[in-house]
């Protein structure tokens, strides 16, 4: 069961993270193509499903660590993962979405300021740092399953 419970999670992970890396080379870049026109498609494009992965995930990954605790090279691997995961959930929560949301509210009359595209660049960044610490932490996971 520990070494279902890890594979699992790191598959489910892997999809999450193409997922992501899919949503920042592709859609994400059509929200802010025609700004701040473009803005509306965010309502409309935005992602569908993340929270039942997630959720899976976090059952799949949370299980693999107790059953893997006592092998220390998986738990290392394990904890890393949880370290990026914790940074990208907490983010996502207290920056990534309201910042979107604001976005996506905006109406297409909206001039860009200064102050807007300023926010709209750190908006990007951020998201590719997140994307990132996405990676790393699938590469981790992956990197756990070889000790099993």
């Amino acid at each position: 069961m520990n070494s279902f419970l890890l594979i699992a999670a790191a598959f489910l992970l892997a999809v999450n993270t193409i997922s992501g890396l899919y949503m920042r080379t592709r859609v994400i870049p059509t929200w802010f193509a025609d700004m701040p026109h473009s803005f509306a498609r965010i309502r409309t494009k935005a992602p569908r499903g993340w929270v039942p992965l997630q959720g899976l995930f976090a059952l799949a990954f949370i299980g693999a660590l107790i059953l893997n605790w006592d092998n220390d090279v998986i738990r290392s691997y394990m904890l890393l993962v949880l370290g990026c995961y914790i940074v990208i959930v907490v983010s996502t929560g207290v920056y990534f979405v309201r910042e979107i949301l604001a976005f996506s509210k905006l109406p297409a009359a909206t001039k860009l300021t200064p102050e807007l595209l300023k926010r709209i660049a750190r908006w990007k960044l951020l998201t590719t740092g997140r994307n990132i610490l996405q990676v790393l932490a699938a590469l981790f996971l992956i990197a756990a399953c070889f000790y099993l």
